[in-house]
């Protein structure tokens, strides 16, 4: 059952400290992030996620009766926040008060074991990930100020395949918002990535090959493995092989032995986009460098043409990064540099698509 905790019915949020502010260093001018007092109402909620772990967010909900609109917000990959922060920027933070402005209730939360949450982040798969969203939205849903019936998820990155395996599995949505959404197999695209991101970086192209060469054998042995001892000891034999310290090899293991990435690498995306059964809006940045716009934004077309969705909108943006953010070349480093959080176009569009769920 959903434990709710009213933490007060006015205009400030309880801000979670920044990592430049928990470090010491200089804050970075981050001018779209909301000032207090903020013209809507913020709530504290504590909920269960899978296997009863105490999950803790932020209800930020319009002023007034409603009812209202309603959008959880699902992170990516990695561990995270409810504001969803990365070098400075707190995404979420930026996205629920831009929505709640325009009418919508938001519920962000943190990641179980990020934050204020309880549970265990590296051993959450996509399942695991996918029954907390659940959770959130059902709450939300349950909501006397909330509209469940124009309900429904904002999701980025890896969100899009927790977000789609919540609403086919766990709890209906009546709307997805998928931002950047890995479309082709997890094994293909991860060693692109890293092969693209070498090249942006001046790499030779033999590097960029070798590098390509050697996640494409991570990947198979990930996918493969049938447990995670055996995934180690492939992994280590491939390292072993090109040289690699073992300090490098642990960082791999930290950074991409967690059960989510090994759901990322096993996962075939459009067996979950082509049984979605609503509607469905989607946006790439064109310089995105993690998950290619192109060959994804395809991707799901052709996936969502074939569901039995009637309403699919799938759209690039020119010269945003995988955040959504104004950038030259979409290299992680051009984040902490841009003072934009989240490119206005991107958070209008998204905006004016919710709220024709009204109409």
């Amino acid at each position: 059952m959903a434990v709710l905790i009213l933490l007060q019915t006015g205009c400030d949020e309880p801000d979670t400290p920044s990592s430049n502010e928990r470090t010491g260093q200089k804050e970075l001018k981050r001018p779209q992030r909301p000032d207090s007092p903020r013209p809507y109402h913020v709530e504290k909620v504590t909920f269960r996620g899978a296997g009863g772990v105490e999950l803790t967010g932020i209800l930020s909900r319009p002023v007034g009766e409603g009812p209202f609109p309603g959008v959880v917000l699902v992170h990516g990959s990695g561990p995270a926040n409810r504001d969803y922060e990365i070098r400075g920027h707190r995404f979420f933070q930026v996205l629920a008060d831009y929505l709640t402005r325009h009418g919508t209730a938001v519920l962000r939360y943190d990641k179980r074991g990020i934050g204020n949450s309880e549970g265990t982040f590296a051993s959450a798969d996509h399942k695991t990930l996918a029954r907390d969203a659940a959770a959130a939205l059902r709450l939300l849903k349950n909501w006397s100020i909330v509209d469940a019936a124009k309900s429904g998820v904002m999701a980025h990155s890896e969100g899009g395949l927790v977000a789609s395996r919540m609403h086919l599995r766990h709890e209906r949505a009546s709307f997805l918002v998928l931002l950047a959404p890995l479309a082709t197999p997890g094994y293909h695209s991860l060693p692109r990535q890293h092969a693209r991101r070498t090249s942006l970086a001046g790499a030779p192209d033999s590097v960029v090959d070798s590098l390509r060469l050697v996640r494409r054998r991570i990947a198979e042995a990930v996918r493969s493995a049938t447990d995670s001892a055996e995934i180690i000891q492939r992994v280590k034999a491939i390292y072993r092989r090109r040289g690699a310290s073992v300090e490098e090899f642990q960082e791999f293991a930290e950074s991409s032995l967690t059960a989510s990435s090994r759901d990322f690498i096993r996962s075939t995306p459009r067996q979950w986009y082509r049984n979605l059964d609503v509607p469905v809006f989607v946006l790439y940045g064109e310089n995105d460098i993690m998950v290619e716009p192109e060959r994804n934004a395809d991707s799901i077309q052709a996936a969502l043409q074939k569901s039995a969705t009637k309403e699919v909108t799938v759209r690039v943006i020119e010269d945003l990064n995988h955040w959504m953010q104004p950038a030259e070349t979409g290299r992680v480093h051009e984040i902490a540099q841009t003072d934009t959080t989240i490119d206005s176009e991107v958070l209008e569009k998204v905006t004016a698509w919710i709220n024709r769920r009204e109409e």
